[in-house]
């Protein structure tokens, strides 16, 4: 019972998860009648933001030789959280009928080049 339990619960996060930029979307619409240029602003910053904490951790996770499995899947949890992240700024901001900005190019290697990065 606790099993099925943990699994509903899960599915209800899930659902609640996707549901968040469409009612984003409706309350600033409803609040403002159009979104005003600002909060674009700080979506979009926040998503560079995301952007920059997925390239860090995807060229550290490429870049180092992990010291045991654990260690290994943590960084791997926390990318695949990063980019959800993302996907979910993204998602909201295309909810409010404008465009995500592109993903700019960073240099983590702290200008060492490829083979280092930022866990080194």
């Amino acid at each position: 019972r606790r099993k099925v339990m943990r699994q509903f619960a899960r599915v209800g996060r899930k659902l609640t998860a996707a549901s968040l930029p469409v009612a984003f979307g409706a309350m600033f619409q409803k609040a403002y009648g159009q979104v005003p240029s600002q909060v674009l602003d700080v979506l979009n910053f926040a998503l560079t933001q995301e952007y920059l904490e997925i390239e860090v951790y995807t060229t550290g996770y490429k870049s180092v030789a992990f010291p045991d499995m654990d260690s290994k899947v943590a960084i791997e949890i926390v990318i695949d959280h990063e980019n959800k992240h993302a996907k979910f700024l993204q998602d909201t901001i295309r909810s409010l009928g404008a465009a995500p900005i592109a993903k700019p190019k960073f240099d983590v290697t702290g200008g060492f080049g490829s083979g280092n990065g930022p866990f080194k």
